[in-house]
């Protein structure tokens, strides 16, 4: 915009360009109204004057423009690397659970396994226990009859002797 007024003033005024002209001092914001030592009298200098603070504040405002964007890449940068990190944290992360679930299945295995084995023993347990007690009547029902037979003082002792493969033959 400022670069349009400078071609028209240089198209309107050939021999301007052999005018000195005064540097103006820089100044981020533009100015509506012309300062006095900027009012000399001629549109044409205003115009200049006004083009080199449009210029001058276009510039600083470039300037602002690229710090920002290095601040952004700064940061853009900074983020890639935590973002790099937290990967690796998560890949990390990711093996410990791989492994732990690995742990897990062993030992979901393992316990299995064991529930099993205590299912097994604890039946045969039970039937141990079933054939004791089924002993143990037996052998209450063979003291009550051992008792009876005393009190008749009436018993006889019978001897038997199987005979089989490899048992001796019965005597007579």
């Amino acid at each position: 915009m400022g670069e349009d007024a400078v071609q028209a003033e240089k198209f309107q005024h050939p021999n301007a360009d052999a005018r000195q002209e005064k540097p103006s001092s820089p100044s981020p914001m533009p100015s509506s109204t012309p300062s006095p030592s900027l009012n000399l009298g001629s549109t044409d200098e205003a115009i200049r004057d006004n083009s080199q603070v449009n210029a001058v504040t276009v510039h600083t405002l470039l300037d602002k423009l690229v710090n920002m964007l290095d601040t952004v890449r700064e940061n853009q940068h900074n983020m890639e690397q935590r973002q790099i990190n937290l990967e690796g944290s998560v890949k990390g992360i990711q093996n410990d659970l791989t492994k732990l679930s690995k742990y897990q299945a062993s030992t979901s295995n393992t316990v299995n396994k064991l529930l099993e084995k205590s299912r097994k023993v604890s039946a045969h347990t039970r039937a141990v226990r079933e054939r004791l007690e089924r002993q143990c009547v037996q052998v209450k029902r063979l003291e009550n009859n051992h008792a009876q037979l005393l009190r008749r003082n009436h018993f006889k002792v019978l001897i038997f002797q199987v005979s089989g493969p490899g048992a001796p033959p019965p005597q007579a």
